[in-house]
């Protein structure tokens, strides 16, 4: 498992959270290529590597607590459903960041600059990317 999630014990701020805190270990956890941490800070489960989806890739991002996943963009456009953890995202085409609490939708038009920033608590989201530039 990656060093970020030694912090999953702190991932119990709603029941989805609870029971995705159980869960996890158990998953298969990778480094996103937008960064180079050996998964000190952040952690991926792309869910569409073990799952045939076509024109889907869906996920889970695991952002440890103060630490921030990096600014990007991409053509695919995004839907994110925040599981637990509050951070601060910047997403929709805005340009400042916003605080979006727990079980809440956030989306991204192709080619958004979007981030999050984690707050006290790890956060945890899904992912689901679908559209034109898809890598699968």
């Amino acid at each position: 498992m990656l060093p970020a999630l030694g912090n999953l014990h702190r991932v119990v701020d709603t029941p989805r959270a609870r029971e995705f805190a159980a869960l996890a270990p158990s998953l298969r956890w990778v480094q996103s290529h937008r960064w180079d941490d050996a998964g000190e800070q952040r952690a991926l489960c792309v869910l569409s590597n073990a799952f045939e989806l076509p024109g889907l890739e869906a996920g889970i991002m695991y952002v440890d607590q103060g630490c921030t996943y990096p600014v990007h963009n991409h053509p695919p456009q995004e839907l994110y459903l925040t599981i637990s953890g509050s951070g601060r995202w910047r997403h929709g085409g805005a340009e400042d960041l916003v605080e979006v609490e727990p079980e809440n939708t956030l989306y991204n038009h192709p080619s958004d600059v979007h981030t999050v920033e984690a707050g006290d608590t790890p956060l945890v989201a899904m992912y689901v990317l679908w559209g034109e530039g898809l890598r699968n």
